[in-house]
């Protein structure tokens, strides 16, 4: 990803902004101006502090003044340079990984040193197991101290015990940390499993900026994946849901978190501009437009969704977290602005990425999806060899995730790798065709028979054909 030190992104929002210092520094706003306080890893600063810190490829500021000049000084010879936002957010993106970088912020004394990370670079143990999470809600911390909303729900103890209980994570940016969809709050603890709901950075009431699946909301999944599994109310971790939080397991699976169990991605894409943005070369104006304007929206503040406004006028934090809002990447103005495939598109393709999972992955695709369609199916082939994965298709739309003898499946597949395992059940499910093809599935989503293929491959040799001016 090639450095773009003047690429700053502005606008405004209406909070102030809380941040953790893990790779930077932060000084109180209201005191006068003085040396940076160094915050340490896993340490919080306080609501209301100007914080300035590195992340990965980014360095960011938050509840600075507005309109305060920035600077940015680093090895060789890097500089950048910009102005905050009425928020006193600025976000400097795609930023060389390393030491050596310094900040300064109109109206403070003194140098921020900062420190950039690599995509590569990960957290210890220590991190992680250093989180106390509430199992009910709160925020969990990233690596570069952004903080991510959450909520629990547990099964009942007089049913299940009091734990710990294998995990599933619902991972979004809709509003899964405030309000579960499809009913994961429910259906999934009635089976035993802890359900948790996760907002990505940039939405609802986590902190950062959002930019749409950027590699940094990959690896936050990983954090994620991370931070919980170290908690003793958990016992294993795995990925689950439908369409956006579908499709982000793809992207997490691919950092290979080392505590994730399996994912369970369900009506995903495998390339954006093909399958859902482009198809065809065409914009598809009744489906991916509509759905980035509506991104833009929800993830700004004040927000479309009432209940983020709502969560924030009670709750600190998520106030707080709006800080950097106003260096959102607009997703509808890369939709619209990007009419051919290149790297905005195949940098966000998780074809691209599959082959670096290694769990157990059950994909669940619908023949007439009308917002993903059946082109993922193909994603099959791509994983590498070794990686345990299986394909239901069906009949349906973009709602046959949770119904009838899909959902049968899932829990299936579920029961077989989270948790507790028993081989003899292990064999049994590795023993199946790759494929599950179930047919005339109706209403309930009840299948009227089914078939297994080892797999999708096409037989004979397949022909491209450029369209041109000589039709004939």
């Amino acid at each position: 990803m090639s450095a773009r030190p003047s690429r700053v992104f502005f606008g405004a929002a209406c909070a102030a902004a809380l941040a953790v210092g893990s790779l930077g520094a932060s000084v109180a706003s209201a005191a006068p101006p003085g040396d940076p306080q160094v915050v340490p890893p896993g340490q919080r600063a306080d609501v209301g502090e100007l914080t300035v810190s590195g992340s990965v490829e980014q360095i960011y500021v938050t509840h600075a003044r507005p309109s305060a000049a920035v600077e940015v000084s680093g090895p060789r010879g890097f500089r950048a340079a910009g102005t905050t936002d009425l928020n006193g957010g600025l976000l400097f993106r795609d930023v060389p990984a390393g030491n050596g970088y310094t900040v300064t912020v109109a109206g403070q004394n003194g140098r921020f040193p900062v420190r950039v990370l690599s995509p590569d670079e990960h957290p210890s143990q220590r991190f992680y197991d250093s989180q106390d999470l509430d199992p009910s809600e709160g925020y969990l911390t990233t690596r570069d101290g952004t903080l991510l909303a959450y909520q629990v729900a547990l099964p009942d103890p007089e049913v299940f015990g009091p734990g710990p209980y294998p995990v599933v994570v619902d991972y979004s940016a809709y509003t899964p940390s405030i309000s579960f969809f499809d009913g994961v709050g429910t259906r999934f603890p009635a089976l035993g499993y802890a359900a948790v709901g996760v907002n990505m950075r940039g939405s609802a009431c986590s902190g950062g900026a959002f930019d749409y699946f950027e590699q940094l909301q990959w690896l936050d999944g990983y954090d994620m994946v991370e931070a919980l599994a170290a908690q003793d109310w958990a016992d294993g971790v795995a990925l689950v849901g439908k369409s956006y939080p579908g499709i982000s397991q793809l992207f997490v699976a691919s950092t290979q978190p080392p505590s994730l169990e399996a994912i369970v991605p369900g009506h995903v894409i495998g390339d954006f501009y093909r399958d859902v943005a482009y198809p065809g070369g065409v914009l598809n104006y009744a489906f991916a437009a509509a759905f980035s304007r509506d991104q833009d929206d929800r993830s700004a503040f004040p927000s479309s969704y009432p209940q983020v406004n709502q969560r924030a006028q009670t709750d600190a934090v998520c106030l707080a977290n709006q800080g950097l809002r106003g260096q959102n990447a607009s997703m509808a103005e890369g939709v619209f602005g990007t009419p051919f495939d290149g790297d905005f598109w195949q940098e966000r393709a998780p074809e691209r990425l599959v082959d670096d999972i290694t769990v157990p992955t059950l994909l669940v695709n619908a023949w007439q999806d009308e917002q993903t369609g059946s082109a993922p199916a193909k994603l099959l082939d791509r994983f590498s060899a070794g990686t345990p994965v299986r394909l239901i298709g069906t009949n349906g739309d973009h709602g046959e995730y949770y119904r009838g003898d899909v959902w049968g499946e899932i829990v299936r597949f579920l029961d077989v790798y989270l948790g507790e395992r028993d081989d003899a059940a292990l064999a049994e499910y590795e023993a199946q065709d790759d494929v599950t093809v179930l047919l005339e599935v109706d209403r309930a989503g009840a299948a009227a028979s089914r078939f297994d293929l080892p797999g999708f491959e096409a037989a004979g040799e397949g022909r491209r054909f450029a369209l041109g001016r000589d039709l004939r």
